[in-house]
C-alpha cells in the first residue's frame, strides 16, 4: 500500500500502527501525493522512488543492528541523486529535478 510505504519510520522501516491497512483493518483510504515544489509527480518518478525505497528497506532488514546507519546513509538527497543518476538509462525522465537541481 502506497501510504504505508511513505509513512515508514526511518529507524526500522515500518509504518506506525495507525498507518497499517489491509486484512481486518480494511483498505487504506484514497491517497493523494503532491510535491512541495508543485511540479508534476509522474509515474516514472513513482517507479524509481518505489525501487529506491525497496532497496532501502531491503538493506534495512539485512542490517539488523545497524539500521540507523543504513538510514543515515541512504535517506539523503545526495544518496538519492546518485541512485537516480545510476538508473537514468532505465528511467530517463524520472526525478529530473533531482538530477538537474
Amino acid at each position: 500500500n502506497i501510504i504505508v510505504r511513505f509513512m515508514a519510520d526511518p529507524d526500522d522501516g515500518f509504518a506506525p500502527d495507525e498507518w497499517q491497512y489491509g486484512g481486518r483493518r480494511g483498505p487504506a483510504p484514497p491517497v493523494v501525493l503532491a510535491r512541495r515544489d508543485k511540479l508534476p509527480f509522474s509515474q516514472q518518478d513513482w517507479d524509481l522512488l518505489s525501487e529506491y525505497m525497496s532497496e532501502w528497506l531491503d538493506e534495512l532488514m539485512e542490517a539488523e543492528e545497524e539500521r540507523a546507519g543504513v538510514s543515515e546513509r541512504m535517506l539523503t538527497l545526495s544518496a538519492l541523486r546518485e541512485y537516480v543518476d545510476n538508473h537514468r538509462d532505465s528511467h530517463p525522465a524520472a526525478l529530473l529535478a533531482v538530477r538537474f537541481p
